[in-house]
């Protein structure tokens, strides 16, 4: 096999570490030498897959970048539009270009490079918009002219709304489409569709799509702002310049963390919404190398990754989480900043255990009154988070505190308090 071309970045050996104390920005851009990305996936190893325009494939261990591109590996076409990664950590690679020049998508095992195209599977298109795996392993990849499925070998076709595929997210089995000529929603028998006529989606031309965790569907249009969906209650709520904190009706792509924060690429800045705050982020005040964000991905660890068309940035709330996949060698006790903060009504505090520990963490009031005792109890080594709920409670600045004892027998103890403010 032909071998990738591998650039090795020894300014990494300074992010080679599970944490660090402060929420952190990166911009990767320097360290790509081709800049247009569209697209990222994260295989089981926490090695980060990113697409590019023109020029092929990239792969970033934490420590050093590979190139894969029709030159030295067995990808068919340089233009990536889509990636996903599924359970047995096979690499599904997306390829797009206008007219008849697509070449299908790709699957790659580390070793061996498979093509499906129009001529030789079932794919609907080789212009390939979008790849998602369901939980049983399916397959399904969104182009531009249909809805494929590939299962057990199996190709099965779908014609949708409009067959032009921009997104698919699934949640219970359901599978909710996003195209430019609506939303689609498919529970493996019937079909419902939503469009600026029939429901309360602001643009027919949806770019993403997402569902949090109380099964609403979020969707970023054009020109229209965003819409957010409750299917068991039918409303529609829409976001928009004139209504909200939404600075730019024109959005293009739209993802949800696991704390529940809404972030929204527009094309004039990055939104960042949480129940009812909102934060923007542009190239002055973030690592974002460009307010042209193509895809946005969150990862198990909760950071955040931006495909722009000037490279690729990271955010991490509560410093680098996952970089190398050294999470379990920490050597230090460490306490971090809660996120959100501010928060309303919730909040998650995170924490590391170089060893297995006795932890207490407690809430105190500004008078130093105890509010609540959150965590007392054994943890193993690792990272952890705890989640502290302040709707009973009024508005106003807390102290949260960790008592940790190492349980090895000696006497080390960490003690750390940190603030943390409750907006209702």
């Amino acid at each position: 096999m032909k071998k990738p071309i591998i650039i090795i970045l020894f300014i990494f050996s300074s992010l080679n570490v599970s944490f660090a104390v402060d929420s952190l920005w990166v911009n990767y851009a320097p360290y790509t030498i081709y800049n247009q990305l569209t697209c990222t996936a994260i295989d089981r190893n926490q090695v980060k897959w990113i697409g590019s325009i023109n020029y092929g494939l990239y792969k970033f261990t934490g420590s050093s970048w590979s190139v894969y591109d029709t030159t030295n590996s067995g990808l068919p076409l340089n233009q990536v539009q889509a990636l996903a990664v599924d359970s047995t950590n096979i690499l599904w690679i997306g390829t797009f270009k206008s007219g008849p020049y697509s070449k299908g998508i790709v699957k790659y095992n580390g070793i061996n490079w498979i093509i499906y195209n129009t001529t030789n599977s079932g794919i609907c298109s080789n212009q390939i918009n979008y790849i998602t795996v369901e939980k049983n392993n399916e397959i399904w990849i969104g182009t531009a002219n249909g809805l494929s499925r590939f299962y057990n070998d199996i190709w099965t076709t779908y014609n949708v709304l409009d067959n032009n595929i921009t997104g698919i997210v699934i949640k219970d089995s359901i599978k909710w489409i996003s195209t430019t000529g609506g939303i689609a929603r498919f529970d493996n028998v019937n079909w419902n569709y939503y469009t600026y006529s029939n429901s309360g989606l602001p643009s027919n031309i949806v770019f993403g799509i997402a569902i949090d965790s109380a099964g609403c569907v979020w969707s970023a249009t054009q020109f229209g702002g965003v819409a957010k969906f409750n299917y068991s209650t039918n409303i529609w709520t829409v976001f928009n310049e004139s209504n909200s904190g939404l600075l730019d009706n024109n959005t293009s792509a739209i993802a949800i963390d696991k704390d529940g924060t809404v972030w929204i690429a527009t094309s004039s800045i990055l939104d960042k919404y949480y129940n009812g705050h909102w934060v923007y982020y542009h190239t002055g005040n973030s690592g974002l190398p460009s307010i042209t964000i193509y895809k946005i991905l969150v990862d198990r660890y909760n950071n955040k990754w931006f495909t722009t068309d000037a490279g690729l940035a990271a955010f991490y709330p509560h410093g680098i989480i996952g970089i190398n996949n050294n999470e379990t060698h920490l050597t230090n006790y460490q306490l971090f900043q809660n996120y959100p903060n501010p928060f309303n009504p919730s909040t998650n505090i995170y924490f590391t255990l170089p060893v297995r520990s006795h932890v207490t963490i407690k809430v105190f009031d500004i008078t130093g009154k105890e509010i609540k005792t959150l965590i007392n109890e054994s943890k193993p080594a690792g990272s952890h988070s705890v989640r502290f709920d302040a709707s009973n409670i009024s508005s106003g600045i807390y102290f949260y505190r960790i008592h940790a004892s190492n349980q090895s027998g000696s006497n080390n103890i960490f003690l750390k308090t940190l603030k943390m403010i409750y907006i209702k």
